[in-house]
């Protein structure tokens, strides 16, 4: 989506415009699977009211006002029963909380989604940020079983910043004097998002290349070459929009410094169930 977008926009702003895809089809991560007559979006999307980016690109595709919001419905295991976690009642009978730490986790939550910039967070583990916000009773109570559960055993390392922009967003989802979530998506699912948004690229005059994986980027003094198994051509730019890893092995020339950069990242892998 970020690649596509980024597209979208140069060739808006009158840049000549070519997009490689590795894969047979365009999305990535958002990419949808098919099987017989059934497609479905390959992971778990779902579109928030606090998404404005999100929501202006559909816009752009006649795609924003078809949006379909539901409420949704929410419970925690404390290990011995579900407990519902949809307002802030909920939150107040929450028996693995007392009332010190309910007060303190819900000041967590409003102090967090008032925070613009979450840059200074980065340097700055979510175990930490979270313990000095809430208490360590209710890290270990609350906030841990959730980090476990989405990052498995990177749940200590993570960012504040990703913990930040998660309560961030999911709170922007919240309406109403009770604030209940609403999630919203677009019939068809990314399927048809990614299906609009091909379709623009290519009415605006940008050439899109699917099945066509990059093996090589080298800069010259004439420009950039990129390397594909058929064919080999020359940009003013090029930008990347893939994974650390893929970059550091296709991209001749990177210094020292960049390459420790890139090679210091670790990704988080996705433990998808079907049901």
């Amino acid at each position: 989506m970020l690649g596509l977008t980024l597209a979208l926009r140069l060739r808006q702003a009158g840049q000549e415009v070519t997009l490689y895809e590795a894969a047979p089809s365009l999305g990535g991560l958002a990419a949808a699977w098919q099987v017989g007559d059934v497609v479905w979006d390959r992971y778990y999307h779902v579109i928030m009211r606090s998404d404005i980016h999100l929501r202006r690109l559909l816009q752009e595709l006649d795609l924003e006002q078809e949006i379909r919001w539901a409420t949704t419905r929410t419970n925690f295991f404390s290990g011995e029963a579900m407990h519902p976690l949809n307002d802030a009642f909920d939150y107040l009978r929450l028996p693995a909380l007392g009332p010190v730490d309910k007060a303190r986790l819900a000041a967590t939550i409003l102090y967090a989604a008032r925070i613009e910039d979450g840059r200074r967070l980065e340097a700055m583990t979510a175990e930490a940020w979270l313990s000095r916000l809430s208490g360590r009773d209710t890290y270990r109570r609350l906030w841990h079983p959730l980090l476990r559960a989405k990052l498995g055993d990177n749940a200590n390392q993570a960012s504040a910043a990703y913990i930040w922009s998660v309560i961030r967003r999911f709170y922007g989802a919240r309406q109403g004097g009770i604030k209940r979530e609403t999630f919203g998506y677009v019939p068809g699912g990314y399927h048809r998002i990614l299906g609009k948004l091909a379709a623009k690229l290519t009415a605006e005059g940008a050439e899109v290349k699917t099945g066509a994986p990059v093996s090589r980027v080298q800069g010259g003094r004439n420009g950039i070459q990129i390397f594909t198994q058929d064919s080999t051509k020359q940009f003013d730019r090029v930008v990347m929009t893939c994974a650390s890893p893929i970059a550091l092995k296709t991209c001749e020339g990177l210094g020292a410094l960049e390459k420790a950069r890139h090679g210091a990242i670790k990704y988080q892998g996705i433990v998808r169930s079907l049901w």
